[in-house]
Protein backbone atom coordinates (compact mmCIF):
# COMPACT_ATOMS: atom_id res chain seq x y z
CA UNK A 1 0.00 0.00 0.00
CA UNK A 2 1.36 3.44 -0.78
CA UNK A 3 1.24 6.47 0.98
CA UNK A 4 2.07 10.35 0.57
CA UNK A 5 5.44 9.33 1.98
CA UNK A 6 5.64 7.00 -1.86
CA UNK A 7 5.61 10.58 -3.69
CA UNK A 8 7.87 12.83 -1.75
CA UNK A 9 10.32 10.58 -2.23
CA UNK A 10 9.70 9.49 -5.99
CA UNK A 11 13.03 10.02 -8.46
CA UNK A 12 11.32 13.03 -10.52
CA UNK A 13 11.30 14.99 -7.30
CA UNK A 14 13.95 17.47 -6.55
CA UNK A 15 15.36 17.99 -4.00
CA UNK A 16 13.76 20.12 -1.11
CA UNK A 17 15.40 23.42 -0.54
CA UNK A 18 16.54 25.37 2.21
CA UNK A 19 14.00 27.96 1.03
CA UNK A 20 11.37 33.90 2.81
CA UNK A 21 9.97 37.07 2.81
CA UNK A 22 6.05 35.90 3.10
CA UNK A 23 3.56 36.69 0.77
CA UNK A 24 1.18 39.62 2.44
CA UNK A 25 -0.98 37.89 4.64
CA UNK A 26 -4.81 38.89 5.45
CA UNK A 27 -5.80 39.14 8.72
CA UNK A 28 -8.42 36.85 9.10
CA UNK A 29 -11.03 39.04 10.74
CA UNK A 30 -10.91 41.06 7.08
CA UNK A 31 -14.34 41.03 5.76
CA UNK A 32 -14.92 38.84 3.09
CA UNK A 33 -17.56 40.24 0.49
CA UNK A 34 -20.87 38.42 -0.11
CA UNK A 35 -19.71 37.33 -3.52
CA UNK A 36 -17.08 35.11 -2.22
CA UNK A 37 -18.70 34.21 1.20
CA UNK A 38 -20.06 31.27 0.11
CA UNK A 39 -16.44 29.62 -0.52
CA UNK A 40 -15.06 30.65 2.73
CA UNK A 41 -13.63 27.76 4.99
CA UNK A 42 -15.33 27.19 8.65
CA UNK A 43 -12.64 27.24 10.87
CA UNK A 44 -11.18 30.31 9.86
CA UNK A 45 -9.56 30.29 13.72
CA UNK A 46 -7.17 27.60 13.26
CA UNK A 47 -4.17 29.33 13.71
CA UNK A 48 -2.01 26.69 12.27
CA UNK A 49 -3.75 25.33 8.90
CA UNK A 50 -2.69 24.54 5.64
CA UNK A 51 -2.20 28.30 4.82
CA UNK A 52 0.32 29.25 7.67
CA UNK A 53 1.80 25.94 7.26
CA UNK A 54 2.54 26.04 3.80
CA UNK A 55 3.99 30.29 4.37
CA UNK A 56 6.27 29.25 7.31
CA UNK A 57 7.50 26.33 5.47
CA UNK A 58 8.25 28.22 1.66
CA UNK A 59 9.49 31.33 3.58
CA UNK A 60 12.97 30.88 2.70
CA UNK A 61 12.69 29.79 -0.65
CA UNK A 62 10.54 33.21 -1.25
CA UNK A 63 13.41 34.93 0.32
CA UNK A 64 15.98 32.96 -2.23
CA UNK A 65 14.02 33.39 -5.11
CA UNK A 66 14.07 36.95 -5.47
CA UNK A 67 17.98 37.78 -4.98
CA UNK A 68 18.44 37.55 -9.24
CA UNK A 69 19.03 40.58 -10.54
CA UNK A 70 17.01 40.04 -12.92
CA UNK A 71 14.06 39.63 -10.66
CA UNK A 72 14.96 42.84 -9.31
CA UNK A 73 14.63 44.18 -12.91
CA UNK A 74 11.22 42.41 -13.45
CA UNK A 75 9.76 44.12 -10.30
CA UNK A 76 11.20 47.46 -10.95
CA UNK A 77 9.77 46.72 -14.57
CA UNK A 78 13.28 47.73 -15.70
CA UNK A 79 13.68 44.58 -17.94
CA UNK A 80 14.21 45.20 -21.66
CA UNK A 81 10.96 44.55 -23.73
CA UNK A 82 11.90 41.35 -25.40
CA UNK A 83 13.41 39.90 -21.87
CA UNK A 84 10.23 40.67 -20.66
CA UNK A 85 8.01 39.06 -23.44
CA UNK A 86 10.26 35.86 -23.61
CA UNK A 87 9.66 35.81 -19.20
CA UNK A 88 5.65 35.57 -20.64
CA UNK A 89 6.24 33.15 -22.62
CA UNK A 90 7.70 31.06 -20.20
CA UNK A 91 4.76 31.48 -17.77
CA UNK A 92 2.69 30.71 -21.00
CA UNK A 93 4.06 27.04 -21.17
CA UNK A 94 4.08 27.09 -17.33
CA UNK A 95 0.09 28.43 -16.53
CA UNK A 96 -1.59 26.14 -19.79
CA UNK A 97 0.01 22.79 -17.88
CA UNK A 98 -0.97 23.88 -14.46
CA UNK A 99 -4.56 24.64 -15.76
CA UNK A 100 -4.87 22.38 -17.43
CA UNK A 101 -4.18 19.34 -14.72
CA UNK A 102 -6.24 21.79 -12.44
CA UNK A 103 -9.25 21.19 -14.37
CA UNK A 104 -8.73 17.37 -14.82
CA UNK A 105 -8.83 16.81 -11.62
CA UNK A 106 -10.85 19.35 -10.39
CA UNK A 107 -12.95 16.78 -8.33
CA UNK A 108 -9.84 16.30 -5.95
CA UNK A 109 -11.21 17.03 -2.33
CA UNK A 110 -7.46 18.29 -1.87
CA UNK A 111 -7.81 20.46 -4.94
CA UNK A 112 -11.34 21.68 -5.41
CA UNK A 113 -11.52 24.28 -2.18
CA UNK A 114 -9.10 26.41 -4.28
CA UNK A 115 -10.61 25.82 -7.82
CA UNK A 116 -11.95 28.51 -9.41
CA UNK A 117 -11.00 29.05 -13.03
CA UNK A 118 -13.20 32.04 -13.91
CA UNK A 119 -11.24 33.88 -11.19
CA UNK A 120 -7.64 32.55 -11.32
CA UNK A 121 -6.90 31.34 -14.66
CA UNK A 122 -4.14 33.11 -16.18
CA UNK A 123 -3.47 31.47 -19.86
CA UNK A 124 -5.65 33.39 -21.73
CA UNK A 125 -4.81 36.63 -20.01
CA UNK A 126 -0.92 36.23 -21.15
CA UNK A 127 -1.54 34.94 -24.74
CA UNK A 128 -3.86 38.58 -24.80
CA UNK A 129 -0.52 40.08 -23.45
CA UNK A 130 1.69 38.56 -25.70
CA UNK A 131 0.11 39.45 -28.58
CA UNK A 132 -0.66 43.50 -27.79
CA UNK A 133 3.29 43.13 -26.66
CA UNK A 134 4.57 41.48 -30.12
CA UNK A 135 2.54 44.58 -32.26
CA UNK A 136 4.23 47.50 -30.00
CA UNK A 137 7.89 45.30 -30.44
CA UNK A 138 7.60 45.27 -33.94
CA UNK A 139 6.34 49.34 -33.70
CA UNK A 140 9.75 49.82 -31.69
CA UNK A 141 13.38 50.31 -33.24
CA UNK A 142 15.26 47.14 -34.55
CA UNK A 143 16.23 45.37 -31.63
CA UNK A 144 18.34 42.01 -30.97
CA UNK A 145 16.15 38.94 -30.94
CA UNK A 146 16.43 36.87 -27.32
CA UNK A 147 15.91 32.69 -27.13
CA UNK A 148 11.96 32.20 -26.14
CA UNK A 149 10.85 31.74 -23.13
CA UNK A 150 8.96 28.39 -24.32
CA UNK A 151 12.27 27.29 -25.13
CA UNK A 152 13.80 27.50 -21.56
CA UNK A 153 15.14 24.13 -20.17
CA UNK A 154 13.94 25.34 -16.51
CA UNK A 155 10.53 25.75 -18.37
CA UNK A 156 10.35 22.35 -19.64
CA UNK A 157 11.74 21.18 -16.55
CA UNK A 158 8.70 22.65 -14.64
CA UNK A 159 5.95 21.70 -17.60
CA UNK A 160 7.46 17.82 -16.95
CA UNK A 161 6.54 18.27 -13.43
CA UNK A 162 3.21 19.54 -13.53
CA UNK A 163 2.35 16.55 -16.17
CA UNK A 164 3.94 14.05 -13.48
CA UNK A 165 2.03 15.34 -11.07
CA UNK A 166 -1.36 15.89 -12.71
CA UNK A 167 -1.83 12.95 -15.75
CA UNK A 168 -1.88 10.13 -13.14
CA UNK A 169 -5.17 10.96 -11.46
CA UNK A 170 -6.43 12.25 -14.78
CA UNK A 171 -6.03 8.84 -16.59
CA UNK A 172 -8.41 7.91 -13.63
CA UNK A 173 -11.26 9.66 -15.44
CA UNK A 174 -10.93 7.97 -18.71
CA UNK A 175 -11.65 4.58 -17.39
CA UNK A 176 -8.03 3.13 -16.77
CA UNK A 177 -7.95 -0.17 -14.61
CA UNK A 178 -5.38 0.37 -12.16
CA UNK A 179 -4.88 -1.02 -9.07
CA UNK A 180 -6.44 0.72 -5.84
CA UNK A 181 -3.22 1.32 -4.64
CA UNK A 182 -1.99 2.67 -7.84
CA UNK A 183 -5.49 4.88 -7.91
CA UNK A 184 -4.60 6.26 -4.43
CA UNK A 185 -0.97 6.99 -5.57
CA UNK A 186 -2.53 9.03 -8.17
CA UNK A 187 -4.98 11.10 -6.39
CA UNK A 188 -2.17 11.54 -3.86
CA UNK A 189 0.26 13.02 -6.27
CA UNK A 190 -2.51 15.34 -7.94
CA UNK A 191 -3.28 16.98 -4.80
CA UNK A 192 0.38 18.12 -5.08
CA UNK A 193 -0.65 20.68 -7.68
CA UNK A 194 -2.13 22.87 -4.83
CA UNK A 195 0.93 23.76 -4.03
CA UNK A 196 1.71 25.03 -7.81
CA UNK A 197 -1.58 26.35 -7.30
CA UNK A 198 -0.29 28.09 -4.09
CA UNK A 199 2.74 29.60 -5.61
CA UNK A 200 1.87 30.74 -8.86
CA UNK A 201 -1.95 32.27 -7.75
CA UNK A 202 -0.54 33.73 -4.57
CA UNK A 203 2.29 35.55 -6.11
CA UNK A 204 0.15 37.32 -8.78
CA UNK A 205 -2.30 38.46 -6.45
CA UNK A 206 0.87 40.01 -4.14
CA UNK A 207 3.87 40.95 -5.75
CA UNK A 208 2.22 41.09 -9.38
CA UNK A 209 0.00 43.57 -8.59
CA UNK A 210 3.51 45.62 -7.59
CA UNK A 211 5.18 44.16 -10.90
CA UNK A 212 1.79 45.23 -12.91
CA UNK A 213 2.29 49.08 -12.26
CA UNK A 214 5.90 49.28 -12.80
CA UNK A 215 5.04 46.99 -16.42
CA UNK A 216 2.26 50.06 -17.25
CA UNK A 217 5.04 52.68 -16.74
CA UNK A 218 7.87 51.29 -18.43
CA UNK A 219 6.19 50.11 -21.67
CA UNK A 220 3.97 52.43 -21.86
CA UNK A 221 0.72 50.29 -21.62
CA UNK A 222 -2.70 51.27 -21.12
CA UNK A 223 -4.28 51.44 -17.77
CA UNK A 224 -7.40 49.77 -18.93
CA UNK A 225 -5.34 46.15 -18.87
CA UNK A 226 -3.75 45.77 -22.41
CA UNK A 227 -0.57 44.39 -22.16
CA UNK A 228 -0.72 43.60 -18.54
CA UNK A 229 -3.61 41.59 -18.17
CA UNK A 230 -1.71 38.60 -16.47
CA UNK A 231 -2.08 40.88 -13.04
CA UNK A 232 -5.55 41.62 -13.60
CA UNK A 233 -8.35 39.76 -11.65
CA UNK A 234 -11.86 40.14 -13.20
CA UNK A 235 -14.50 38.19 -10.82
CA UNK A 236 -17.27 36.60 -12.29
CA UNK A 237 -19.70 37.84 -9.63
CA UNK A 238 -18.69 41.29 -11.04
CA UNK A 239 -21.03 42.80 -13.70
CA UNK A 240 -20.46 43.37 -17.02
CA UNK A 241 -19.11 46.40 -18.65
CA UNK A 242 -19.04 46.37 -22.74
CA UNK A 243 -19.29 42.68 -22.52
CA UNK A 244 -16.29 42.43 -20.00
CA UNK A 245 -16.39 41.67 -16.14
CA UNK A 246 -14.98 45.06 -14.54
CA UNK A 247 -11.17 44.48 -12.87
CA UNK A 248 -10.92 43.84 -9.19
CA UNK A 249 -10.28 46.55 -6.85
CA UNK A 250 -7.38 46.38 -4.16
CA UNK A 251 -9.84 45.66 -1.18
CA UNK A 252 -11.47 43.09 -4.26
CA UNK A 253 -7.92 41.52 -4.30
CA UNK A 254 -7.17 41.06 -1.03
CA UNK A 255 -10.43 39.77 -0.59
CA UNK A 256 -9.37 37.07 -3.16
CA UNK A 257 -6.46 36.28 -1.18
CA UNK A 258 -8.64 35.49 2.09
CA UNK A 259 -10.90 33.14 0.01
CA UNK A 260 -7.61 31.10 -1.53
CA UNK A 261 -5.97 30.57 1.80
CA UNK A 262 -9.23 29.72 3.42
CA UNK A 263 -9.56 26.91 1.17
CA UNK A 264 -5.91 26.22 1.90
CA UNK A 265 -6.94 25.51 5.34
CA UNK A 266 -10.54 23.54 4.07
CA UNK A 267 -7.90 21.77 2.18
CA UNK A 268 -5.97 20.82 4.69
CA UNK A 269 -8.94 19.13 6.84
CA UNK A 270 -9.51 17.40 3.53
CA UNK A 271 -6.55 15.47 4.39
CA UNK A 272 -4.19 13.69 6.76
CA UNK A 273 -0.78 15.49 8.42
CA UNK A 274 1.27 13.00 6.80
CA UNK A 275 0.21 14.56 3.26
CA UNK A 276 -0.24 18.21 4.10
CA UNK A 277 3.73 17.82 5.17
CA UNK A 278 4.11 16.06 1.35
CA UNK A 279 2.39 19.17 0.00
CA UNK A 280 4.46 21.63 2.00
CA UNK A 281 7.70 20.19 0.35
CA UNK A 282 5.63 20.05 -2.91
CA UNK A 283 5.67 23.90 -2.49
CA UNK A 284 9.35 24.47 -1.91
CA UNK A 285 9.68 22.36 -5.34
CA UNK A 286 7.94 24.98 -6.70
CA UNK A 287 9.65 27.44 -5.58
CA UNK A 288 13.16 25.41 -6.83
CA UNK A 289 11.36 24.95 -10.30
CA UNK A 290 10.40 29.04 -10.47
CA UNK A 291 14.29 29.92 -9.31
CA UNK A 292 15.44 27.91 -11.78
CA UNK A 293 13.25 29.82 -14.72
CA UNK A 294 14.31 33.10 -12.60
CA UNK A 295 18.08 31.92 -13.65
CA UNK A 296 17.09 31.43 -17.25
CA UNK A 297 15.74 34.68 -16.89
CA UNK A 298 19.11 36.09 -15.94
CA UNK A 299 20.66 34.60 -19.24
CA UNK A 300 18.36 36.09 -21.53
CA UNK A 301 18.89 39.17 -20.08
CA UNK A 302 22.84 38.38 -20.43
CA UNK A 303 22.09 37.39 -24.12
CA UNK A 304 20.03 40.69 -25.05
CA UNK A 305 22.78 42.95 -23.59
CA UNK A 306 25.87 40.92 -24.89
CA UNK A 307 23.77 41.77 -28.17
CA UNK A 308 23.10 45.64 -27.90
CA UNK A 309 26.87 45.91 -26.23
CA UNK A 310 27.93 43.95 -29.43
CA UNK A 311 25.25 46.55 -32.06
CA UNK A 312 26.77 49.32 -30.12
CA UNK A 313 30.65 48.63 -29.98
CA UNK A 314 30.00 48.02 -34.05
CA UNK A 315 28.85 51.65 -34.69
CA UNK A 316 31.02 53.29 -32.53
CA UNK A 317 34.03 51.54 -34.48
CA UNK A 318 32.25 52.84 -37.83
CA UNK A 319 31.70 56.30 -36.75
CA UNK A 320 35.55 56.25 -35.65
CA UNK A 321 36.52 55.01 -38.61
CA UNK A 322 38.09 57.87 -40.84
CA UNK A 323 37.08 57.25 -44.55
CA UNK A 324 40.53 58.12 -46.09
CA UNK A 325 44.23 57.85 -44.77
CA UNK A 326 45.12 59.27 -41.58
CA UNK A 327 44.75 57.55 -37.58
CA UNK A 328 41.46 56.35 -36.69
CA UNK A 329 40.32 57.45 -33.58
CA UNK A 330 40.03 55.31 -30.51
CA UNK A 331 36.53 53.57 -31.01
CA UNK A 332 33.95 54.05 -27.07
CA UNK A 333 33.28 50.71 -25.95
CA UNK A 334 29.93 50.18 -24.50
CA UNK A 335 30.26 47.18 -22.36
CA UNK A 336 27.13 45.42 -20.56
CA UNK A 337 27.07 45.29 -16.59
CA UNK A 338 27.29 41.58 -16.34
CA UNK A 339 30.48 39.90 -16.10
CA UNK A 340 29.30 37.45 -18.59
CA UNK A 341 28.98 39.63 -21.00
CA UNK A 342 32.15 41.96 -20.19
CA UNK A 343 34.19 39.14 -20.78
CA UNK A 344 32.67 38.55 -24.32
CA UNK A 345 32.45 42.08 -25.56
CA UNK A 346 36.10 42.21 -24.15
CA UNK A 347 37.14 39.84 -26.40
CA UNK A 348 34.71 41.02 -29.48
CA UNK A 349 36.75 44.67 -29.03
CA UNK A 350 40.57 43.42 -28.93
CA UNK A 351 39.30 41.54 -31.85
CA UNK A 352 38.30 44.79 -33.84
CA UNK A 353 40.74 46.86 -32.37
CA UNK A 354 43.42 44.65 -34.05
CA UNK A 355 41.63 44.33 -37.10
CA UNK A 356 41.39 48.52 -37.26
CA UNK A 357 45.41 48.76 -36.28
CA UNK A 358 46.00 46.27 -39.43
CA UNK A 359 43.45 48.61 -41.94
CA UNK A 360 45.37 51.70 -40.75
CA UNK A 361 48.79 50.38 -41.14
CA UNK A 362 47.97 49.64 -44.57
CA UNK A 363 46.05 52.51 -45.37
CA UNK A 364 49.39 54.61 -44.49
CA UNK A 365 52.21 52.76 -45.34
CA UNK A 366 53.42 52.86 -49.06
CA UNK A 367 54.43 49.85 -50.38
CA UNK A 368 58.12 49.28 -51.10
CA UNK A 369 59.77 49.62 -54.82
Amino acid sequence: MHGASDISADANTPPPLSLPSTPPVLAVSEPLPASLKHKQAANDSEAWGLATRLRQATAHAHHDVMLPRAVHRLSSGNLPLPVYIAYLEALSVIYESLERYLDLNATCEVLSPTYDPATLARSAAIEADLSYLAIKLERSSRTPSVCSGRNWPSVKAYADRLHYLGSGSSRQHHGSSEPASAAKVAQERSALLLAHAYTRYLGDLSGGQSIASSVRRTYSLPDSGEGSQLYEFFPASHPKRMGVFERASIQEIKDIKFWFRAGLDSAGRATNNELMETIEEEAKVAFKYNADMFSDLELCLDQFECAVSSDRSISSLAESTPSGGGKAASPVWVLPTSALTKTLTMKLAISMVVLVAYVVSMMVTKPRV
